[in-house]
């Protein structure tokens, strides 16, 4: 288990720190809650890791192919997201819903009724840390995280939580934290059993 190193990720989803202004006007790209860590991980993946991703419904995000997201975009994005319809609302052109449809749709990963248990449970952590990460007394930062999923040679259930850890971490609830959160822990478990259940008995 990781000792003295539970998140509470009160910063999920802050934005950085300012910068100056001259920076503002250098910077022209988004790394934070890109592609870029993702696309760069899968690169080195084998079939055996792809086909592994696949099964666990990521091949979309496993095709994906661009980096940074683009400020001006990002920007033009959030003004004309509408949050009440939860909308984006072209001029001229329609509407775009942001629900799990359209997520689905899109990024082609699983969406259903069963709730994402993204908290903290320290039994679950205890029971899974040793497995995922033997030898450790703490959380790796993200990088070692994405370096133990290179050099794995095998892509069983051991694969599938790091992966599936790593893509919480980089894409889909990306804090400001350097580490993956142990939010993640109750989220593998979970997955771990559906996945089971649809290899088992929906094939």
């Amino acid at each position: 288990m990781a000792h003295g190193d539970h998140q509470d990720d009160d910063d999920d989803f802050m934005e950085p720190p300012p910068q100056n202004r001259g920076d503002e006007k250098k910077k022209c790209v988004r790394k934070r809650a890109s592609q870029e860590r993702l696309t760069i991980l899968t690169q080195g993946f084998t079939d055996d890791h792809k086909a592994a991703a696949g099964e666990m419904g990521m091949q979309a995000l496993m095709m994906v192919r661009c980096t940074n997201l683009v400020n001006h975009v990002c920007n033009w994005l959030g003004e004309i997201y509408e949050p009440a319809s939860r909308e984006f609302v072209i001029l001229g052109r329609g509407r775009l819903p942001l629900n799990e449809e359209s997520m689905f749709c899109t990024l082609g990963v699983p969406c259903g009724e069963i709730k994402v248990p993204y908290e903290v449970n320290n039994k679950i952590e205890e029971a899974l840390f040793a497995r995922l990460f033997p030898g450790m007394a703490s959380m790796p930062n993200t990088t070692v995280l994405a370096t133990s999923l290179e050099e794995m040679t095998t892509h069983g259930e051991v694969f599938e939580m790091k992966l599936l850890m790593y893509l919480i971490s980089a894409v889909f609830a990306p804090t400001t934290y350097l580490r993956p959160s142990n939010k993640c822990f109750p989220i593998l478990v979970n997955a771990l059993s559906l996945f089971f259940y649809i290899q088992y008995f929906c094939f």
